[in-house]
């Protein structure tokens, strides 16, 4: 198989089967939606644990000039371990809403791009829990990457050396970086294997590493493309987002909100098509790597 075949398989699935990119953009949108209503509800309960006092009344009143500042600071002294707690129960409400979301949507779109096999559920929610739980541990890992880099680039009493320390920083997150790398790309072909062959965990881990090797080329070539596909969608993201932001400075808030809600579904939307592409022409090179074998 050519490499640009696989390429051109994805867009012929996906365009065969639009019901593959409705089904990506209603879990996406939705998830979206849940985390906007989740985070803002937080931090209203949040704001609304805080206790003022009548004298933070009257400095937020403004009547007396510098008031406003030393108010604030008064308010949120002391509010930091309630700040974190909060922050910490709203990550870990939105990661297992992604793990069930991805999970149910992942299996949904290899039922389709795999007719003729009947992808399951289990393997496919122990690996997404998997890829969430690895993903919390690189973030862990960079956080500890700095913190190392503080200690051992310390000089003396709140001295610090910044060529060790960026040199011992930037080397461990590169290292957790590329692990993380190669083992997100695993869990994530993982799941395909799983609806080729119908295996469990294990299985089809191993086959995603088998496959991994013996169709690099192929995989190169389809992360290539996407690849480039995502850079020039997040550039012209990015020039949009400035040119709109040049306009809802000048319009009521309330529409300002909406086109900047707008413009972030349009822009979730097209990301949400390059994934379903690249999963579904990722889904031609396995399913060709299995038809080679006797």
């Amino acid at each position: 198989m050519s490499r640009s075949k696989a390429v051109r398989s994805g867009f012929q699935a996906v365009f065969g089967q639009p019901l593959l990119l409705a089904s990506e953009l209603a879990w996406r949108w939705t998830f979206l939606a849940a985390a906007a209503i989740v985070i803002v509800y937080a931090g209203l309960m949040y704001l609304q644990s805080l206790p003022v006092s009548d004298r933070d009344l009257f400095g937020l009143s403004g009547f007396l000039p510098g008031t406003i500042a030393p108010a604030l600071k008064h308010i949120f002294s002391g509010s930091g371990p309630r700040l974190v707690k909060a922050a910490l129960v709203v990550a870990t409400g939105l990661a297992v809403l992604w793990w069930m979301a991805s999970s149910l949507a992942r299996t949904a779109a290899l039922r389709a791009l795999f007719p003729r096999q009947r992808a399951r559920l289990a393997p496919t929610l122990v690996l997404q829990g998997l890829r969430m739980a690895f993903a919390v541990a690189v973030v862990l890992a960079y956080m500890g990457a700095w913190i190392l880099a503080a200690r051992l680039a310390r000089t003396g009493t709140n001295l610090y050396s910044p060529e060790r320390l960026y040199l011992v920083a930037i080397t461990l997150i590169v290292i957790a970086g590329a692990a993380w790398s190669v083992l997100n790309w695993h869990l994530s072909l993982a799941p395909l294997v799983a609806a080729r062959q119908g295996s469990g965990v294990l299985p089809s881990l191993a086959g995603a590493a088998a496959i991994s090797r013996d169709q690099r080329l192929q995989f190169m070539w389809v992360g290539f493309v996407f690849g480039a596909l995502r850079l020039l969608l997040a550039i012209a993201g990015f020039f949009v987002l400035l040119m709109v932001l040049s306009v809802v400075l000048s319009v009521p808030s309330l529409m300002a909100v909406l086109v900047l809600a707008f413009v972030v579904l349009l822009y979730s939307g097209f990301a949400a098509l390059l994934y379903v592409l690249k999963l579904a022409a990722c889904v031609r090179v396995v399913d060709y790597d299995y038809e080679l074998r006797p």
